[in-house]
């Protein structure tokens, strides 16, 4: 079992050292809506064709370009989408969350999580499941439907 872990390591190492890195350069445009609406633009074909240009130079000349151009918009789709919310926290990702997005320690993070349970705001936060109960799920379910309607609840 070893040989093949070690040759596995081998393989991948050879593959690291015989990488050649490509410069590229990515275009993209800041432009806004002759209704003030900010329309943010990434270019990906020139002529019908691929476009990732491979220097300073070729980027430039495309911003060029582009630079005196005038644009219409000739079609629009609008298509409805959903996203599922992240799964509830348990205390590492709570801890993570509050670490990364607000710079907080534990201790500040576990003792403002205390204040929010003790104030009724979340559930307890000392946990390591994010499964509810099937009777919780109904509750909110009938919560939901309750409050805000019958379309927003199925699921």
């Amino acid at each position: 079992m070893q040989s093949v872990a070690v040759r596995l390591v081998v393989e991948r190492e050879r593959e690291i050292k015989a990488f050649v890195p490509e410069e590229y350069w990515e275009v993209d445009a800041s432009t806004t809506t002759p209704g003030g609406d900010a329309l943010p633009l990434q270019v990906t074909h020139k002529d019908d064709k691929p476009f990732r240009p491979v220097s300073r130079d070729e980027t430039m000349a495309a911003v060029s370009l582009l630079e005196k151009a005038s644009y219409s918009v000739l079609e629009r789709e609008d298509k409805p989408t959903s996203s599922k919310p992240g799964a509830p926290f348990i205390t590492s990702t709570l801890q993570q969350a509050a670490s990364t997005r607000l710079g907080f320690g534990v201790k500040k993070t576990m003792m403002m999580a205390q204040r929010l349970y003790e104030a009724g705001h979340i559930t307890y936060m000392r946990t390591d499941s994010t499964n509810l109960s099937q009777d919780a799920l109904n509750m909110v379910r009938g919560y939901i439907s309750d409050k805000f309607g019958k379309k927003i609840s199925a699921g």
